[in-house]
């Protein structure tokens, strides 16, 4: 009720996540049973709120990753200069997932400047595809299942296209 959904994902178990920004540039996570009603399993009163800096952040997509877990793309450092790419990775209660990044949490500079993340993949193996685009150009990169960047997709993990081509959607 107090900010913006960005995309919606159905678990394997029918339960509906709706993940999004909050009116203070908080991740958001609600999950819903399949009745509709709030899945008070997660997190609290089945909302999980991830404030990630004070210079504010934007959830912009996400993945279901196996095992019931989530995971949310965006940015942070909203308001400054040099935004980074931010995944969050969630246990199926809604707690972060500690075997994943930095207490949950994987921070990544694609490149200095503003950045907006389009789509967050899980391939067959687990591994993670996000792309987005600065105001330049697109960009791809990958990271394993803990998060850390795979440095043997294209060059150090990030494949970016020819300037001024904009990545907005991706499939496998």
């Amino acid at each position: 009720p107090d900010g913006y959904a960005s995309c919606v994902k159905i678990q394997s178990d029918g339960k509906i996540v709706i993940g999004g920004t909050d009116s203070n540039d908080t991740f958001t996570a609600v999950r819903y049973n399949i009745d509709g009603t709030l899945d008070n399993s997660f997190g609290i009163n089945g909302i999980v709120k991830t404030y990630l800096s004070i210079e504010g952040s934007r959830m912009h997509a996400s993945a279901l990753f196996p095992g019931n877990k989530i995971i949310q793309a965006g940015i942070t450092l909203l308001y400054t200069d040099n935004q980074k790419t931010a995944l969050v990775r969630y246990v199926s209660t809604g707690g972060r997932d500690y075997t994943f990044g930095n207490d949950g949490v994987v921070l990544h500079d694609v490149s200095s400047g503003s950045e907006y993340i389009s789509k967050v993949i899980v391939q067959p193996d687990e591994k993670i595809l996000v792309s987005g685009y600065t105001l330049t150009n697109g960009f791809v990169f990958r990271c394993y299942s803990n998060g850390e960047i795979d440095s043997t997709f294209g060059i150090n993990g990030l494949i970016f296209p020819n300037p001024f081509f904009f990545i907005t959607s991706m499939v496998l």
